[in-house]
């Protein structure tokens, strides 16, 4: 890993998720002092099993008869993985897996083109854009004083 790269993950690792938002542009994580944009395609996992995915939610958007509404699928991503982040991994093509406390595993795939950013991780001090080849932190602009 790269140092940007490796503080991308230093901020994620041991994070705690407060809340999550469906957006229309992607799925947003909530941390204590920070907050994680996903725009990729995502599944949530449970000992090797499906629980829920981005296809599902598409589903949901264009057909009126299935059983869960969106409200559900976000309450059900919100019940899912609100608590502590306790593994940080990028897979092949730089996938990105997140291990919670809970035994839930969300996985987030890369499908973008080398110049579209995937994952937007914002702190106070800027905010990382990770690419499918590499990770660019931008500083937040300074305040007058």
């Amino acid at each position: 890993m790269n140092s940007t790269l490796d503080d991308f993950v230093a901020v994620l690792r041991d994070a705690s998720i407060t809340s999550t938002s469906l957006k229309p542009s992607g799925l947003v994580l909530q941390l204590e002092s920070s907050s994680l944009w996903i725009d990729s395609p995502w599944r949530l996992e449970k000992d090797g099993e499906i629980l829920l995915g981005t296809g599902n939610l598409e589903e949901y958007r264009s057909h009126e008869d299935y059983a869960m509404n969106l409200e559900e699928a976000e309450q059900e991503i919100q019940d899912a993985i609100v608590g502590r982040i306790v593994a940080v991994d990028f897979l092949d093509f730089q996938d990105l897996r997140l291990d919670f406390d809970n035994g839930i595993r969300l996985r987030c795939f890369q499908d973008y083109g080398p110049d579209a950013e995937n994952f937007q991780l914002t702190t106070e001090g800027g905010r990382f854009l990770v690419y499918p080849d590499f990770v660019q932190f931008e500083p937040s602009a300074s305040k007058p004083s």
